[in-house]
């Protein structure tokens, strides 16, 4: 009989996020019943110079628009913003932009308000979100990895767009993927999340047990970016979230394993 209130009892699911919202999203998979291991393929470092953001940050009141694509952008930047500017306070005038609502929620941590989110939580969304920007100053801090689709989208659209890099992405360590080897080639895991290109690419040494196992696990991805990047990497992706969200990506999850989803399943989205 199915377990309604498990419906992923017994399943062990691999988490490659890192931080706060990898352990929120295994907690997610934990209520329903799965055994979670967490195992971080990427870590959030700072930038090797401060400079060009302490620099774009001093000079925060010349901007129209500031654009945040990650939760990890937005706590990068109002940690510095006492360092370059002398305090946290937000120009009047200035509005911001974010990919989606845990971005949102990140900058409201800080006392800020999101003038702009669009409804699917993708870069190219967020290009429409901010409407017309012709001729507008816009601040783009983000990882030294990320994507060019809002920069060149904004700039396409004649908007001035200063991107600046606010955190690095790293591979994670590869004495944190070592325990999970020996179990991926003996088949001992039903699936592995991923959440964001780099973190297909922080995976380097899973990717290689993948390949050699004699049961494969299912391949779980956020959306559509995050599985071409697993594809790219040679993996069968099993399953894309068309809600690009923590919860989007357990009901993929659920939906691969013919499990019941518990009525009302909401959890918060997802960092971008």
């Amino acid at each position: 009989m199915p377990d309604h209130s498990h419906p992923l009892r017994g399943r062990r699911i691999v988490v490659t996020r890192a931080g706060e919202a990898g352990r929120r999203f295994a907690a997610r998979l934990r209520e329903l019943g799965a055994e979670p291991i967490i195992c971080p393929a990427i870590a959030i470092v700072p930038p090797d110079d401060f400079a060009p953001l302490d620099a774009a940050l001093a000079a925060l009141d010349r901007f129209n628009w500031l654009t945040f694509t990650s939760a990890n952008a937005v706590v990068a930047v109002l940690d510095r913003l006492p360092i370059a500017r002398g305090g946290a306070a937000r120009p009047s005038a200035l509005r911001v932009g974010v990919v989606g609502p845990a971005t949102a929620d990140a900058l409201a941590a800080a006392g800020w308000q999101a003038d702009a989110i669009p409804p699917v939580h993708t870069a190219e969304a967020l290009v429409a979100a901010l409407g017309a920007v012709a001729s507008s100053r816009i601040l783009f801090p983000a990882s030294e990895i990320a994507r060019p689709t809002l920069a060149e989208g904004l700039r396409a659209r004649g908007a001035h767009v200063t991107v600046v890099t606010a955190y690095r992405t790293i591979a994670a360590p590869l004495a944190v993927q070592g325990a999970l080897l020996a179990q991926l080639r003996d088949g001992a895991i039903d699936a592995i999340t991923f959440t964001s290109p780099s973190t297909v690419q922080g995976s380097a040494p899973l990717l290689a047990a993948i390949r050699q196992s004699h049961r494969a696990p299912a391949i779980g991805c956020v959306g559509p970016i995050t599985a071409a990047a697993a594809r790219e990497a040679g993996l069968t992706v099993s399953a894309v979230a068309t809600d690009h969200s923590e919860a989007g990506l357990l009901a993929t999850l659920l939906d691969h394993f013919n499990a019941i989803p518990i009525a009302g399943m909401e959890f918060d989205p997802l960092v971008q």
